[in-house]
């Protein structure tokens, strides 16, 4: 945290743009956005004070943030803003994200976008995607993103989305999603308004000039905030997860992949991994929970993904 702070601090330049009245305004900031290819080379989750220091950016506020120490002197950083993009998966959440942090800090802070299965099958990009296209789309990309960035000052709400926002508002409070009604999600729920509201301004931007987000931003950004949150769950559910849920999602995945399986079949595979009580254990959990089922195929009783759970690809 003590490199990323210096660099946010020598990164800091001035933002010019017209106020409502016309006249030239400049505001300092520091803004840096980091692509982070594993997350774990990045956070370190037992690291309370570098947590704390990425929790205090999250807001951007326009103020100053600043720290000192004794070995590193003082720290001032003008308008922080701090964007990143990170891969990593479930089961390194699982490990390294201890529970208290689901509930707050940082996690609820964050948009987890989950795929646990291939959107599509291409093995060789440019049989679909022609070397001319490609480019074609990379300049206008390239040229719309150039665009976006002339872009500076403050947004506006329009009054139809202000009207939109506030019935939105008052349903999230007193409609709890019911994908969402565990206390794990408090925190990302206290928070859903503010996610929302900056990928607003983001499709804004992608869409015009004039700096206004319109009732149809506001829709869009939940639409699409909503849509992950079903892939989100099972992200937070790796974190602080018991261990007869983990084994229970051992056997299932088992099961998954071979189809159908008897029981003795199945413990071969899991024996490894744990014991016979907890084999037994997980395996009467499924069947009760409606995640497993029983099938005879000829002399033998088998055990398969019972139909009315969608079976989930890996």
């Amino acid at each position: 945290w003590q490199a990323l702070t210096q660099v946010l601090e020598e990164s800091m330049e001035y933002t010019k743009y017209l106020d409502e009245k016309g006249e030239e305004q400049a505001i300092p900031n520091s803004s840096v956005t980091i692509t982070v290819a594993e997350l774990g080379t990045f956070f370190k989750t037992d690291d309370n004070v570098m947590m704390d220091v990425l929790v205090s950016m999250w807001d951007g506020q326009l103020e100053n943030w600043g720290h000192k120490t004794k070995t590193t002197g003082q720290t001032e950083i003008k308008n922080p803003w701090l964007n990143m993009i990170g891969c990593t998966t479930p089961s390194w959440i699982q490990n390294n994200f201890p529970e208290h942090m689901i509930g707050g800090g940082l996690t609820s802070r964050i948009v987890f976008v989950y795929g646990d299965a291939k959107r599509h099958l291409v093995a060789y990009p440019d049989e679909v995607i022609k070397g001319e296209e490609y480019r074609e789309l990379e300049n206008k990309l390239v040229e719309d993103l150039q665009q976006i960035a002339s872009l500076a000052g403050p947004y506006k709400l329009s009054a139809a989305a202000r009207t939109w926002g506030r019935k939105w508002y008052e349903t999230l409070w007193t409609s709890r999603p019911l994908h969402m009604a565990s206390d794990r999600y408090s925190g990302y729920i206290s928070r859903k308004q503010t996610h929302i509201h900056k990928l607003s301004i983001i499709l804004a931007a992608a869409k015009r000039d004039e700096k206004v987000i319109e009732k149809e931003d506001l829709e869009e950004a939940n639409e699409l905030l909503t849509s992950v949150e079903p892939h989100m769950i099972k992200v937070f559910e790796a974190v602080g997860v018991v261990d007869e849920a983990k084994h229970v999602a051992e056997i299932t995945a088992f099961v998954r992949v071979h189809k159908w399986l008897t029981s003795n079949d199945l413990w071969r595979m899991c024996a490894n991994v744990m014991r016979e009580y907890d084999f037994k254990t997980a395996l009467r959990i499924a069947l009760q929970g409606g995640i497993l089922e029983i099938e005879q195929r000829g002399e033998h009783r088998g055990l398969k993904l019972k139909s009315a759970v969608p079976p989930t690809k890996h």
